[in-house]
């Protein structure tokens, strides 16, 4: 797969609401289409392009061609993204609450969907965007990223809350506790937690849960590529094959034994 990728970390203050920075650049051209199926994150990603070809994302109506300066939202369903060109891309991947504490913006107004970040953030941060474009090295990029991020977070007046402990614990726990569990340790009630997930991220904290699951048990399979279903299953907390496999597949579109004998064909945006 001509898909080349580099992780920076943001600045310490950044890491309780931005994952990572990172570049990109995919080797698509007209008579090698790269097609990829992008799985749920659990995260959300601004994206620079900064060539002048762009990537394609499949939607209903057919082919749609990726805004310069995009917001990648918050996907809690799989889908295709197409190369026919070398693509370069610069991207800061946030965590879904942050959108709402630094930008004033929920999450989940952008469940399941690309959107021009002109028409989310408005002219200011494209004058950012512009300003990230025009640099010449990474390093000068997540130099400046920092330093607008941090200004942003300052003057924020979204103050962070449960919303924010109770997401990073489902990240931590890799989806791995109830809900009940959950508001305890948060110390609200399940229904407030509920209620306040769906405001600030778009979906149920027990959503939120199975993303974050599928993410552990896809590191399974890359660490592991000989395990077996059955292994698979039990080693992530399913009762049974059957629920795994049921899971698995609504988020992925696939059957995990599919998955599996197709690797490079999906993409997981995560840390």
């Amino acid at each position: 797969m001509k898909r080349l990728v580099q992780e920076h970390s943001p600045t310490a203050p950044l890491k309780p609401f931005v994952v990572q920075y990172w570049e990109g650049t995919i080797l698509g051209s007209s008579t090698a289409v790269i097609e990829q199926t992008v799985l749920p994150s659990g995260y959300i990603d601004l994206v620079l392009h900064l060539s002048d070809a762009r990537c394609e994302i499949k939607i209903a109506a057919g082919w749609q061609t990726s805004p310069v300066f995009s917001l990648v939202g918050f996907w809690t369903d799989p889908y295709i993204v197409q190369f026919k060109d070398r693509v370069e891309t610069f991207g800061i991947r946030f965590k879904p609450e942050a959108m709402y504490f630094i930008f004033g913006v929920p999450a989940g107004e952008f469940i399941n969907r690309y959107a021009d970040l002109k028409d989310v953030l408005g002219e200011s941060f494209i004058s950012f965007c512009l300003q990230l474009e025009a640099l010449k090295t990474v390093e000068q990029r997540i130099r400046l990223a920092d330093e607008y991020l941090l200004n942003r977070l300052y003057k924020a007046s979204n103050p962070t809350s449960y919303v924010q402990y109770a997401a990073d614990l489902i990240r931590r726990q890799k989806g791995e506790i109830s809900v009940e569990s959950l508001s305890d340790r948060a110390c609200i009630s399940k229904r407030q937690l509920e209620r306040e997930f769906k405001n600030k991220l778009g979906i149920s904290p027990k959503a939120y849960m199975r993303i974050n699951r599928l993410g552990k048990v896809l590191d399974y399979i890359n660490t592991y590529p000989s395990i077996s279903l059955a292994q698979l299953s039990y080693l992530n907390g399913y009762s049974d094959q059957t629920h795994f496999n049921k899971d698995f597949k609504s988020l992925t579109g696939e059957l995990p034994s599919v998955y599996m004998l197709a690797k490079e064909n999906f993409v997981l945006t995560s840390k």
